[in-house]
């Protein structure tokens, strides 16, 4: 029993202990408790701002380096593009100088639009079995096959034959536009009367 009432007698004293301590504590106090707690957590986390800040500037870099990137590759991409229609436009040309060069061949640009998935090329870009190819389109169009007209004909005298006529040596280094153009001037007339 002695026991049980010196601990009854510790736990009144602790208990009044703590309400005194309760009692007397000041708001100034508890201000300053707070503030020691809150500096005691912010310390725990100091470099949270830090890490965070250099993680956006990280992401800033990444994001910048993939844009880059992705111009480079674009711009890698653009340029390989017009390598591949560069070739494909030379191709037109030699084939369209082919075409223009075979007299029956009365309209040599859609001759060019209709043989230009059947002909093949070599590594060199000149065409390979194209006569065949011609011939072939003309038994299958023959609308394409057209007489051939003599010089002073109505269709040369509308165009009128202006300015030099252009050799076979001469198509070999112009491009298909510049064919085109030639023939729409009738420089091409006398390749295709079959005349050398």
């Amino acid at each position: 029993m002695a026991e049980e009432t010196a601990t009854t007698e510790t736990e009144e004293t602790t208990t009044e202990t703590e309400t005194e301590i309760q009692r007397t504590l000041t708001q100034e106090q508890v201000d300053r408790i707070v503030k020691d707690r809150l500096a005691r957590q912010r310390a725990q986390f100091a470099d949270y701002d830090e890490l965070k800040a250099k993680a956006g500037r990280l992401d800033e870099i990444e994001a910048a380096s993939q844009s880059e990137l992705e111009r480079e590759r674009s711009a890698r991409e653009a340029a390989q593009r017009e390598v591949t229609d560069a070739k494909e436009l030379i191709k037109d040309a030699k084939l369209l100088a082919l075409i223009a060069a075979d007299r029956r061949v009365v309209d040599p640009e859609v001759a060019l639009g209709l043989l230009k998935k059947d002909v093949d090329f070599d590594d060199s870009g000149a065409p390979i079995g194209a006569d065949t190819a011609i011939e072939a389109l003309l038994e299958a169009k023959p609308y394409l096959a057209g007489e051939v007209r003599a010089p002073g004909s109505a269709d040369l005298g509308a165009r009128g034959e202006q300015g030099a006529q252009i050799t076979r040596d001469d198509l070999k280094n112009m491009s298909s536009a510049e064919i085109k153009k030639a023939h729409d001037e009738g420089k091409l007339d006398h390749l295709t009367r079959g005349d050398s």
